[in-house]
């Protein structure tokens, strides 16, 4: 790249820069030489073209969609094993009892009676 070849950098400081005797705002965009950079360098970045946003920006929506699905499947899969642990606890909390009941040769109604 030759002295002379300007490229696109943005202004990333907390404020406004002069350069040349014109201000720049804070995500305002400068052209610099790549010898005017190296002396900005703490103020500036360079700046991303239009296809490389447009990238960024696809890629971000993309991580976010797939982190989206990733939390419905979760849950989804959490309401599922939350089901069949109730429908287990229901059914085992059934057997000891008429279980225990039949076992001391009461009648299953006169053991619940005596648990109220």
């Amino acid at each position: 790249m030759s002295d002379k070849q300007k490229t696109a950098f943005l202004v990333a400081a907390a404020m406004a820069i002069l350069h040349n005797g014109k201000r720049y705002e804070q995500n305002d965009v400068i052209e610099l030489t790549e010898d005017e950079a190296d002396k900005l360098a703490i103020y500036i970045k360079p700046a991303e073209t239009n296809s490389e946003q447009r990238e960024q920006a696809e890629q971000t929506a993309s991580d976010e969609l797939t982190a989206a699905e990733q939390v419905e499947s979760d849950a989804e899969e959490a309401a599922a094993e939350t089901s069949a642990e109730e429908a287990a606890a229901e059914t085992s909390v059934e057997e000891p009892g008429e279980e225990a009941g039949e076992e001391a040769g009461e009648n299953p109604k006169s053991s619940k009676g005596k648990n109220k």
